[in-house]
């Protein structure tokens, strides 16, 4: 049977209940770990952005974003949200958000900016990691827009290797999903010299970045990162290597 790897963090994973729908055997593994931060000024911080909202609006990038925001953070759940893709608002109409917004031209940065530029709020409130890219934030201040900065979780590469490491290294997956930076700088740490015959799928163009610098062939790259694209991807991916 084909064989995928998705090396991140531990939980509920929408790759992989669609790759097993296409009769792909996933295989998650927490290569990258999240660590939220609850020092004594980041929940001061946490504070004054629940004071914020619903005044100012969310912008969620990612469902782990969105986590990060609420399991320690007493949000109003009447405040306006653009999400970036459908994954992330999915996300927060589950977590009880009624006014959920997203851009219809792209699952990215570029098309959030520019529903963001049409809608204009006064302030935002953008939660992320402390290894996400401030691009974002600075594009959405050009803009004018009063944007609260809120790094609230960091991810880092596990201690110890994954369980599926020896198996990756002796080229026993036909793929691997590879959604963040984060997620590549591990790979590189447990797989420097990388299987040549195991396809290597991005989820943006961004990760595709960090994956090159890192010296790992990109097979393809998924041309937004919602489950359906990154999946599709990666089955073409696949009947191509086939072929």
């Amino acid at each position: 049977m084909t064989t995928v790897l998705l090396p991140r963090p531990a939980g509920t994973d929408a790759d992989a209940t669609l790759l097993e729908r296409h009769g792909v055997s996933p295989v998650a593994d927490p290569y990258v770990e999240i660590i939220p931060l609850l020092d004594e000024a980041t929940m001061a911080a946490r504070r004054r952005l629940a004071a914020l909202l619903p005044d100012a609006a969310l912008v969620i990038t990612s469902a782990r974003a969105l986590r990060a925001l609420i399991d320690h953070t007493d949000v109003d759940r009447g405040t306006r949200v653009y999400a970036i893709g459908t994954t992330s608002a999915n996300a927060c109409r589950q977590a009880g958000f009624p006014d959920v917004r997203m851009p219809e031209d792209g699952a990215n940065n570029v098309a959030l900016t520019r529903l963001l530029a049409r809608e204009l709020p006064a302030a935002i409130v953008i939660p992320r990691s402390s290894a996400a890219p401030s691009s974002l934030v600075d594009d959405l201040r050009a803009l004018g827009i009063t944007v609260h900065d809120a790094v609230l979780y960091a991810t880092s590469t596990v201690p110890e290797a994954p369980a599926s490491v020896p198996v990756l290294r002796a080229g026993g997956f036909d793929a691997v999903i590879v959604r963040s930076g984060s997620a590549a700088r591990a790979l590189a740490r447990f797989v420097p010299d990388w299987p040549a015959l195991t396809r290597v799928v991005a989820a943006g163009r961004s990760t595709a970045l960090v994956l090159r610098e890192l010296g790992i062939p990109v097979s393809a790259i998924a041309a937004q990162p919602d489950s359906a694209t990154v999946v599709a991807t990666t089955l073409r991916t696949l009947e191509g290597s086939t072929a």
